[in-house]
């Protein structure tokens, strides 16, 4: 097997070196450029199932008001569940397994479940979309852990906020922890052939990018529910106006008649 490696090796160096070092940087580009269409690919994909898990009234009432109970975490968990697998299977689509992706929403949607219903929600979709990992690609079911770590941990912190609604700063610090433990799971194992400098590049980079999706996330349910208050202002005052203008109106109406 190792001289099959080497022999494989020397090939690609064979091929390296014909192409030469303008088509290799055409490559690089291109490769970064993949890399940067797949995160805005997957920032839409997250927008779609924010905007339908948003249509449920639970998901909207536990994010505003952090109450649960037994009815509320098994409906959560299945709800979150089912949208990390959703993500997890648009990365099988793409690149045949889904363990592999720079961004991934299956990753993203547990530790999202944990921040709105707390620990059990975080712990369950967690293992449910281990699972799923561990199915799809069973040679490296270290990386089945990385749910069950992040939900649990995001059902952790959510758990000692309480009822209060977390702010933008704990969204963006969860969300960068989240990232933080992904990319340690992901580079850790390959930290021997990776300069650091690369590595610590690549931690940082996905730190950032899931962090930023975590927060667009609420930062989109906030919005939702900032329109909705604004609806709910306009149509109490226009039911004030309409009960103002029949006091007006009805003792007018009683005189004349």
């Amino acid at each position: 097997q190792a001289q099959d490696l080497l022999d494989e090796i020397e090939t690609d160096l064979k091929k390296i070196e014909a192409k030469g070092p303008e088509l290799l940087r055409r490559e690089r580009e291109l490769t970064w450029l993949e890399i940067f269409g797949d995160f805005i690919q997957q920032v839409a994909i997250l927008i779609i199932i924010t905007l339908v898990l948003l249509r449920f009234s639970l998901v909207k009432l536990t994010i505003s008001d952090f109450k649960t109970n037994f009815s509320s975490i098994w409906k959560l968990t299945i709800l979150f569940s089912l949208a990390s697998i959703f993500g997890g299977l648009t990365g099988l689509i793409r690149y045949g397994q889904s363990s592999w992706s720079f961004i991934e929403l299956q990753v993203l949607l547990v530790a999202l479940g944990g921040l709105v219903g707390g620990i059990w929600v975080g712990l369950f979709s967690g293992i449910l979309s281990g699972s799923y990992r561990f199915l799809i690609v069973p040679q490296i079911g270290v990386y089945s852990a990385v749910p069950i770590v992040v939900g649990l941990g995001a059902g952790f912190y959510r758990l000692l906020r309480k009822r209060r609604t977390l702010s933008s700063i704990e969204v963006l610090s969860v969300g960068a922890a989240v990232g933080l433990v992904h990319s340690l799971f992901m580079y850790v194992p390959i930290l021997p052939y990776l300069p650091i400098q690369s590595f610590l590049t690549a931690i940082f980079s996905l730190s950032f990018a899931e962090g930023t999706i975590i927060f667009l996330f609420f930062s989109l349910a906030w919005q939702i529910f900032k329109e909705q208050k604004r609806k709910e202002t306009e149509k109490e005052l226009f039911r004030t106006r309409l009960q103002f203008l029949q006091a007006q109106i009805n003792p007018h109406f009683l005189f004349n008649t």
